[in-house]
């Protein structure tokens, strides 16, 4: 069986890693890929096609800033990688994420709704249901479900400093979408089931698979990061995101910052260089880093991991930090709460500070068992959650 990836990266970021590990268990039973990608570089050991160049790229970025039309560019390179498809003949074609500035929708889709290829397709966001953004919850619009207009997160990523196109964008990509005619959905949580059953998207079949850790290496251990961060035997608090802002809940790290103890420490790790002048002083504030190593000493050395962001589609977040047997304090908001039980961690009301203070220092009191956090994560095994990717190509190739 040959499989066909179609994704922004290949082999980095949560999405890249997803189809590596799915690769490799393709090539374990004696199947293929080739994945074609956007951006950046593949791992030398993968079989990938880079459609877009660094200059196609940023063309398209700019593109998206006067027009809002993310997607609707690069037409040379979509040509590049429908040229790869008709070569490599694949048995099945899997989509992650086409958002990235890298491909024009029309060209594609176009392509697909012609050939007779089961197609499935994993939402690890909103976009491919809205006008324009990637989440909408956590401002309560509700656009999508009908028709987006006016959209009041133009100024978010895909950012356009112009130009409103979420009305066009979301009747161009409601008509591409629906052509498909051998479409299977993936979820990769039940919330976000939920809310792709209640867009036009919903005509489909839609599954749920979460996404899968690898728990060799995110795994309770030694370190001594926590000398090197010279917090010694203090409580330390964990935070972690690709990018903070109010939606990830910053405000209630610089909360907490505001009446931390003297036997407690607050690390946040996902800054910019220039941004980390502006965090409050006794919060020890970190760069953004793509070491696996490094994410998981955190992780094990910390006493409680806190996510208090107001969207996850899945919360990857959340599922490293408990493989390393570290419990957690999430928000009741989008798919936090499905995944953290209370054995665990504790899940509060969003908005409400005081009831988040109240399960840090629950937890502080009386720390939960490491064994229980780590056996709770036999939900997001990746070795037994890609194979049913793997099951799934299978059953649509044989008509299943």
């Amino acid at each position: 069986m040959k499989v066909l990836f179609i994704n922004t990266v290949c082999g980095r970021g949560s999405t890249g890693r997803i189809i590596r590990d799915i690769d490799c268990l393709l090539r374990e039973n004696g199947d293929e890929s080739l994945t074609l990608f956007g951006r950046y570089e593949a791992p030398e050991d993968m079989n990938a096609i880079r459609v877009e160049t660094d200059f196609g790229n940023k063309i398209h970025v700019l593109w998206t800033r006067f027009f809002d039309r993310q997607g609707f560019m690069s037409k040379k390179a979509t040509q590049k990688m429908i040229s790869a498809i008709e070569e490599y003949k694949p048995d099945v074609i899997h989509i992650h994420n086409i958002h990235g500035y890298y491909l024009n929708l029309p060209t594609l889709f176009k392509y697909l709704a012609k050939k007779d290829i089961p197609i499935v397709w994993t939402f690890h966001d909103c976009w491919p249901y809205t006008g324009h953004c990637v989440y909408s919850d956590f401002i309560g619009c509700e656009k999508w479900k009908t028709q987006c207009y006016k959209c009041p997160k133009k100024n978010t990523y895909p950012q356009s400093l112009f130009f409103d196109s979420s009305r066009k964008n979301y009747k161009d990509k409601k008509k591409l979408f629906t052509s498909l005619k051998n479409l299977t959905i993936v979820t990769v949580s039940d919330w976000l089931k939920g809310e792709v059953e209640k867009s036009f998207m919903g005509k489909y079949p839609i599954k749920r698979i979460y996404n899968g850790i690898d728990r060799t290496t995110f795994t309770p251990r030694d370190s001594d990061i926590r000398e090197k961060l010279g917090v010694g035997s203090k409580f330390l608090m964990l935070g972690v995101s690709d990018r903070w802002s109010e939606r990830t809940g910053d405000n209630y790290f610089y909360q907490l910052a505001k009446e931390l103890k003297p036997d407690e420490a607050i690390v946040m790790i996902g800054f910019k260089k220039d941004e980390l002048s502006n965090v409050p002083k006794n919060i020890i504030a970190l760069e953004r880093t793509d070491s696996v190593e490094e994410l998981v000493q955190l992780y094990s050395a910390a006493d409680v991991v806190l996510n208090p962001s107001y969207e996850q589609t899945f919360g990857l977040v959340t599922a490293e930090a408990m493989c390393c047997g570290t419990p957690v304090v999430v928000l009741d908001a989008t798919a936090s709460p499905e995944l953290v039980d209370n054995s665990c961690g504790i899940v509060v009301p969003k908005g409400d500070y005081n009831a988040f203070k109240q399960a840090i220092a629950k937890i502080k009191e009386n720390p939960l068992r490491l064994e229980d956090c780590v056996k709770r994560t036999d939900l997001f095994d990746k070795t037994i959650n890609y194979k049913e990717y793997v099951e799934l190509y299978h059953q649509l190739v044989k008509g299943e």
